[in-house]
């Protein structure tokens, strides 16, 4: 079935806004009891959604994706964040480009598990996100991710300087590929009585 991709005013009032437009984005409808729509490229069919995880920070954002199997994380960019209505246009790029289907963000609790001020501004990004894109929007304990990148980064020989510019790349690798792994090991386990 060839489904023409939805634009603009066919789309939801609460996805109708200036910042959720984007050029060029297009949606695949699916129907799940109620109308919801999938991230997807109209024109190629259906294929497999991705996972995208993300270290938000004050000045840039981490984005990584899984590959298709949901096994891998790789890194893809960082993002320097300017404001949310300039930061969500290049996330929904994003998220259309790669087929995600589901956005894992590191949230960056503190080591005797409270909620930290950075924390407290996570929360406030992932519910504008959640209002912004029907995909679903998952936290992850990103304790001690910024600070394995780094150290990963000082061992690979890496100079300071070079280090800002992936650092924050590489934190979202550590964040999704954590949760794959979870995830995945979550579905190996065999079911108890």
């Amino acid at each position: 079935m060839n489904i023409p991709p939805l634009r603009g005013s066919f789309l939801p009032q609460i996805w109708r806004t200036q910042a959720w437009l984007v050029p060029g984005l297009a949606l695949t409808p699916c129907k799940i009891g109620a109308y919801t729509f999938c991230f997807g490229n109209a024109e190629k069919g259906a294929s497999v959604l991705r996972i995208m995880g993300l270290d938000v920070g004050e000045v840039r954002i981490g984005v990584a994706v899984s590959d298709e199997t949901e096994l891998i994380a790789q890194g893809v960019s960082t993002l320097h964040r300017v404001g949310w209505k300039k930061d969500l246009p290049s996330l929904l790029q994003t998220i259309r480009e790669y087929q995600v289907g589901r956005i894992v963000v590191g949230n960056p609790i503190s080591m005797d598990g409270t909620a930290s001020r950075q924390a407290n501004l996570i929360q406030d990004f992932v519910r504008r996100l959640k209002e912004a894109t029907p995909v679903e929007v998952t936290l992850w304990d990103e304790r001690l991710s910024s600070l394995t990148a780094e150290k990963v980064l000082i061992e690979g020989g890496m100079q300071r300087g070079k280090r800002k510019q992936v650092i924050d790349k590489l934190a979202a690798v550590i964040i999704l590929q954590n949760y794959l792994d979870h995830q995945n090991a979550r579905r190996a386990r065999p079911e108890g009585p």
